[in-house]
């Protein structure tokens, strides 16, 4: 039993309430509000899911570009940040507050008994789908981000959890997009994802686009039907046609990766009196009893090497 956490997303999310909004600080002006923000979120699901395993998940360089030779606007719109220095022995991150604390969080997590992965070119995205689709297929997974990406991930055995409490099951990703998760990526495709900086069909309704989803299977069945017999209007029509090379290379850059480098996985060992110090140091207060409190939980279970690199 696993909770895989996207760990960019939900630090994005943390530094923008607690360090943009709120300017969290200790007493000598250290900011921290983005660890305080991730460590309460997980706090937050270790309490409804005491016995699963936590792993955070972190980008690394190199991970995206693939994506932007095929589609250059590709996460263009978001700032660069990738895995603290110690996912990268020996290099040196310029400083910023977002980074800074990236790498105070990077080394807070073990003492937690947290684990945490990655892989060399590869976007955390892609690692969750590797953990979810094949080491941990059998087990009971949770993915804990915001990210609509991850919702092609959803199984009976995956689920989805964003950090304002949303949970996506098979039923519930069907209910608000219309097609199974397996087949999201191919409505994505069509109608694109503003978040990552990718077009979609300009004013295409989605519930039209279900449809051809739902009907031909995929973006490459549905352009392979002549247009005419697609059941849609002239605009429709000319949009859907005009927009094809964007859906199929939409498609190439949203499908996440089945095959996988060697992972970076190392795992945590919970540390009272290290999280203590931390707290100590941080000025958490409050944060600190419930850290202790949620993660002291003895798991029962073996840790395991998930991909050799020998």
């Amino acid at each position: 039993m696993n909770i895989l956490v996207d760990a960019l997303n939900i630090a994005f999310r943390s530094h923008h309430v607690y360090d943009v909004k709120q300017g969290l600080k200790t007493s000598e002006g250290v900011p921290t509000g983005l660890v305080f923000g991730f460590l309460q979120t997980l706090v937050k699901w270790k309490r409804k899911f005491p016995h699963h395993q936590v792993t955070v998940v972190w980008d690394r360089p190199g991970g995206k570009e693939w994506r932007q030779e095929i589609v250059p606007s590709y996460k263009a719109n978001r700032p660069s940040a990738v895995a603290p220095a110690p996912m990268e022995a020996g290099e040196e991150e310029p400083f910023d507050l977002f980074s800074f604390q990236l790498d105070l969080l990077h080394n807070i997590l073990p003492h937690l008994g947290v684990d945490q992965a990655s892989a060399a070119g590869r976007e955390a995205d892609d690692v969750i789908a590797f953990m979810a689709r094949d080491f941990y297929k059998d087990s009971q997974n949770i993915i804990l981000t915001s990210d609509r990406d991850l919702l092609q991930l959803v199984t009976p055995q995956t689920i989805l959890v964003t950090p304002d409490d949303k949970f996506y099951d098979e039923a519930r990703v069907v209910e608000e997009y219309g097609v199974v998760p397996e087949k999201l990526v191919h409505l994505r495709s069509l109608f694109g994802d503003t978040s990552d900086n990718l077009p979609g069909i300009p004013r295409f309704r989605k519930k039209v686009a279900a449809r051809l989803v739902n009907e031909h299977g995929s973006v490459d069945s549905i352009y392979k039907q002549p247009v005419e017999d697609l059941g849609l209007t002239q605009k429709e029509s000319e949009k859907l046609s005009a927009f094809e090379e964007q859906a199929r290379k939409n498609l190439q850059v949203m499908a996440l990766l089945s095959e996988m480098t060697p992972l970076d996985y190392r795992t945590g060992s919970y540390d009272s009196n290290e999280i203590n110090t931390m707290c100590d140091t941080l000025e958490f207060k409050t944060l600190r009893s419930r850290l202790l409190d949620a993660f002291n939980t003895k798991q029962g279970f073996l840790k395991h090497v998930l991909y050799p690199t020998d």
